[in-house]
């Protein structure tokens, strides 16, 4: 179930909790603080998780200590405003200070918000639907809803998931900033794939490809579906730094390239709806990081020396060890290597021949 978050500002608020239980059964979350102070800096701190504001008419500005007035209002007001730069949030005023209801000088004050009364139970249910309401026209809010199965589910990246689904939201097709933001959410996603068993190798924020490598392996489909593997391989190539980042970020830049933004967030929502499959039970852990991590590349621990030959299937190996096909060349046959890494060979076809498995990086040429 989706629910609104709303801000609430009110020194009263401890007697009001008939108030926020029925709030509660209209699908909104009341958290409340008791001066404009505390509100406010709530609000600066997380300004993209509160759907609306609602602010008390009277009360304190920055501690219990002082007489309820209108400056705490006036002051959440004027620092609300003051954000709108960063995000424009709704703001709603209910009050139970029954002197201020036909006080004109007092509403101009409002510049333009309606108020609400407390304790008048169709105010209430009024201000509960107008939230809704405004709350819905908001991006961020319109977001959370459409996206809910990927963006509830890990709170740690909630905002950032967000903040890179505007883009696609608002059908932006040349920001190439956003592909920052996608290598940061990627590295988050490695970090929770190690600590979920799936991923032996830890990040040390630098070995990003590396991951990814080892997770697009055909060994590892029986624990990473080849469609995850894809997206890994995509995401990663594309938001990575190095040298390719500055052609992906021209040919977003100069218009080349208009869905490669949209198809980029769309194959990073894979890898977390993915993610959600994940054990996060102990001993599921350790029983899914005991099976990934024979597929580790071994650090060669001996010196490994030999000369590249190619059987009659047209294999290239070097003694018990097979080299990736693609990445061999006829005229490498016969050339002396040293094997520095290697992990176990687990294709069907060849590992009866060839008990381990090697790539081009793996070998030195001597």
């Amino acid at each position: 179930m989706i629910r609104y978050n709303v801000l609430w500002i009110d020194d009263e608020h401890k007697k009001l909790t008939s108030v926020i239980s029925d709030a509660e059964m209209d699908d909104i979350i009341l958290t409340p603080y008791s001066t404009s102070k505390e509100g406010i800096k709530a609000l600066e701190e997380d300004i993209y998780k509160w759907d609306a504001i609602i602010l008390d008419a009277k009360g304190w500005n920055e501690s219990s200590d002082e007489v309820a007035t209108t400056e705490g209002m006036h002051n959440s007001l004027d620092k609300i405003a003051e954000l709108r730069y960063k995000r424009v949030v709704p703001v709603f005023i209910f009050s139970g200070q029954g002197d201020l209801y036909d006080d004109e000088e007092f509403k101009r004050s409002l510049r333009g918000k309606k108020l609400y009364k407390k304790g008048n139970k169709a105010d209430q249910a009024q201000l509960f639907q107008d939230i809704k309401i405004e709350a819905n026209k908001l991006d961020e809010t319109q977001i959370r809803f459409r996206y809910a199965d990927v963006i509830e589910t890990f709170s740690e990246i909630k905002y950032e998931l967000i903040d890179v689904i505007k883009r696609i939201y608002n059908n932006i097709t040349d920001d190439k900033e956003v592909f920052t933001p996608i290598r940061k959410i990627l590295e988050w996603v490695m970090i929770y794939c190690n600590k979920s068993g799936v991923l032996p190798i830890q990040f040390n924020g630098t070995n990003l490809a590396e991951c990814s490598r080892f997770m697009g392996n055909n060994t590892m489909q029986e624990f990473v579906p080849v469609h995850v593997q894809r997206s890994f391989h995509s995401c990663v190539e594309i938001a990575n730094n190095g040298s390719h980042r500055l052609v992906i970020d021209a040919i977003v830049g100069d218009g080349s390239a208009p869905y490669l933004i949209r198809s980029t967030v769309f194959e990073l929502l894979n890898i977390i709806y993915w993610c959600k499959t994940l054990p996060t039970n102990e001993n599921e852990i350790k029983n899914l990081r005991q099976k990934t991590s024979v597929f580790m590349p071994t650090e060669s621990s001996e010196e490994i020396i030999g000369l590249i030959e190619q059987d009659e299937n047209r294999n290239y190996h070097c003694k018990d060890y097979l080299l990736k096909y693609n990445e061999m060349h006829p005229e490498d046959i016969g050339k002396k290597i040293k094997i520095s890494k290697y992990s176990p060979n687990t294709n069907e076809r060849t590992k009866g021949l060839y008990h381990f498995f090697i790539t081009r990086k793996d070998i030195e040429f001597l």
